[in-house]
């Protein structure tokens, strides 16, 4: 009986990824060690679901098994597609389950042909097809062969007591354990998965690249409800008592109802480019086009006080105290009064400034596109440090345990020291840096831009 529980595990752990403690060229003692490590690229085996008694998984060949999640790992059924011939067809089989006794497989028709899908019906006892048809979606955007090798993760995940939840470019959005890199649930978005998540409450929310924001249980991965944008929903959703608050490409500020998700208001901003929003004490803080920053009242809505920049401001800014913090596209970044709207300070740097700050142990660090990293006093707006990356900085610095961490395109993960700058230690991946990290405890937790997804843990 042991040898069978240890074999369902093994086979369980291949399914789910690449799960290692190697370094790779990291020898240096006081680097961080690798806790665990999942591959979320659709070149290697992935799960389906494994909720209930079994799990369905698939591989390369994107033939559909379904194993008995049990100590005998009994293989149940294996179901493929073939063609005219009976030759195997490389598919992009994406599944979604609608009930307890059934699958449904949305299955390419030719793979250069993007719109045209063969949807079957499978009964998940028996694998037998109960029901078989061609379909056309038009410009319904439906994960393709030509997104199926992006698997990018983008955005920070968002880690809780027992869980990590991230999503990526593929348009699968992950629950994992993140003690041990276990998959809890995959849930399959309409589109590219590259927002921010927020959770709250047990429902996790994020959106996917055609403007659908999704609303989750965040224990089973059961969709809750979902809203769909006229364009791509990337900023986090600002969940605040019953109303979610986000920016849209769409050039909006929407307002929905938590429980579920119909629209109260949506505040049309007149911008090019997509509002990064903020929250506090029922006042909405986002840059708008025009060179222009504005506090909009959540209950009207209307605008409260506009503040005059000399460039669009294009990050996500952060709220601390009095003070609301941001960069602009004219290479400055400010401190404004919450309630005044008036300048505290202004820092000036040498790029344009389109990356969200971080404030904390008295300074706000944010990156330039004159490839700084700066430190600067939260209540003077002098210089502490800067440090310079010697490349494009990919990821928002992130400030936790008296250190400063930052990912940067040369495949680095940089871990400085909060009070001067220095660098503490350098983590060399072997794919370049993609997210920002989030800090939990003593691990810190980023994916890269060929989708896998790490920890480290801080000797």
């Amino acid at each position: 009986m042991r040898q069978f529980l240890f074999l369902g595990i093994t086979l369980y752990i291949i399914i789910i990824g690449s799960c290692t403690r190697d370094t790779g060229n990291n020898t240096d003692l006081n680097l961080p060690e690798l806790v665990w490590k999942v591959d979320t690229n659709p070149d290697t085996m992935r799960i389906i679901t494994n909720r209930g008694e079994q799990i369905w998984f698939t591989t390369i060949k994107d033939t559909i098994t379904v194993m008995d999640e049990n100590v005998s790992g009994k293989l149940s059924i294996c179901f493929s597609k073939t063609d005219s011939a009976g030759a195997k067809k490389v598919f992009d089989v994406t599944a979604r389950a609608d009930s307890n006794n059934q699958y449904t497989f949305f299955v390419p028709v030719n793979p250069c042909m993007k719109n045209k899908y063969q949807i079957s019906v499978v009964d998940k006892s028996t694998g037998n097809i109960l029901n078989e048809n061609n379909y056309s979606f038009g410009m319904f955007k439906v994960r393709t062969a030509k997104t199926q090798k992006t698997a990018s993760i983008y955005t920070p995940p968002v880690v809780d007591s027992g869980s990590v939840y991230f999503g990526n470019a593929g348009g699968f959005f992950y629950s994992l354990d993140k003690n041990t890199g276990y998959q809890n649930w995959m849930y399959k978005a309409d589109n590219s998965v590259n927002s921010y998540a927020t959770l709250k409450d047990s429902i996790i929310y994020f959106s996917d690249g055609i403007g659908t924001l999704y609303a989750l249980l965040s224990g089973s991965g059961d969709m809750k409800w979902r809203f769909s944008a006229k364009e791509n929903i990337w900023v986090p959703p600002i969940v605040d008592n019953d109303i979610i608050y986000f920016g849209c490409f769409d050039k909006n500020i929407y307002a929905l109802n938590k429980a579920t998700g119909e629209m109260i208001w949506q505040f049309k901003t007149n911008n090019t480019t997509p509002p990064y929003p903020a929250l506090a004490n029922g006042i909405i803080y986002f840059g708008r086009d025009q060179n222009h920053f504005s506090a909009v009242d959540v209950t009207t809505p209307k605008e409260l006080w506009s503040f005059v920049t000399g460039g669009s401001v294009n990050t996500i800014p952060v709220i601390v105290d009095e003070n609301i913090y941001f960069g602009s596209r004219d290479k400055y970044f400010y401190a404004v009064n919450l309630k005044t709207g008036t300048e505290v300070w202004k820092f000036k740097t040498g790029g344009i400034i389109a990356a969200t700050p971080f404030v904390e142990n008295g300074i706000v660090c944010f990156r330039s596109f004159d490839q700084y990293l700066y430190a600067v006093d939260v209540e003077t707006g002098e210089e502490r440090w800067k440090f310079k990356t010697g490349t494009f900085v990919n990821s928002a610095p992130v400030v936790a345990n008296n250190k400063v961490y930052i990912g940067t395109s040369d495949n680095y993960l940089n871990t400085l020291n909060v009070s001067t700058g220095k660098i503490i230690w350098k983590y060399r991946l072997g794919d370049e840096f993609a997210s920002t990290p989030v800090i939990s405890e003593d691990k810190i937790y980023f994916g890269t831009n060929k989708g896998s997804f790490l920890v480290l843990q801080e000797k």
